[in-house]
């Protein structure tokens, strides 16, 4: 008797066939955990930009409160120091600036008469230390010294209820007309070579940032307002 081939009885499989099932399962868990994964990502997205937009906003560092009221902290201080050294430089001015080292310091020749000083009808604590000596010292003169405090070289003659023609050399708010004309004789010492101050003019009721001016003037215009002094 003759034997068959053990493998001609075996039923025939089909590899090809039997491996799309398991390729299709393979198939659909990889979708499924891409799905997986996408929506793992858009929870995180939109948990990361809510705890952003939970988190409170901040300007330099600081709450928005706390930043707001350290700029109006800072401005009021400004502004205080704005005003106070006014003051103080207009009184200091004496002693402290280049331009202003004969501050009150000149000689002064009065006309007949009482000098006298009136405080203006001032609206500030600003303007409220300027003074004036006119009417009494109309016609006077004031030689203001130098700026090393020695006596000095140019002599001025004061006209009140007049102002002086001429270009504006430098502006100042000062305490008096002779710390005006002071002023003026102390550009003509340290600005050598520009153009000469030959004339001041001070308003006892102007107020910051000027009611003093050094000029080229050599004349003089009527207003009842100011007080002029002439080089001589």
């Amino acid at each position: 008797m003759s034997r068959l081939p053990l493998h001609e009885n075996l039923p025939e499989r089909s590899y090809e066939v039997g491996l799309h099932p398991v390729e299709e399962g393979l198939h659909a868990r990889e979708h499924e955990d891409e799905g997986k994964e996408a929506w793992s990502h858009q929870y995180a997205v939109a948990n990361s930009y809510q705890s952003e937009k939970q988190k409170p906003q901040r300007i330099g560092g600081l709450k928005p409160w706390l930043f707001w009221l350290v700029i109006g902290v800072i401005s009021v201080v400004v502004i205080g120091a704005s005003v106070g050294g006014a003051i103080g430089g207009s009184r200091a001015a004496k002693g402290n600036s280049p331009l202003a080292q004969s501050l009150g310091t000149g000689s002064v020749s009065a006309s007949t008469g009482t000098v006298s000083s009136a405080t203006s009808s001032a609206t500030s604590d600003l303007s409220s230390v300027v003074t004036t000596d006119c009417p009494s010292s109309n016609g006077t003169s004031f030689t203001p010294k130098t700026p090393a405090g020695n006596p000095g070289q140019y002599n001025f003659i004061k006209y009140c209820g007049f102002d002086t023609d001429g270009g504006d050399l430098v502006e100042a708010f000062v305490v008096d007309v002779d710390t005006c004309i002071a002023l003026c004789s102390n550009w003509n010492y340290m600005q050598k070579d520009g153009p000469k101050c030959t004339s001041a003019s001070f308003n006892v009721n102007g107020s910051p940032p000027g009611n003093c001016w050094a000029k080229t003037g050599s004349g003089l215009k009527v207003n009842s307002r100011q007080a002029a002094a002439l080089l001589q």
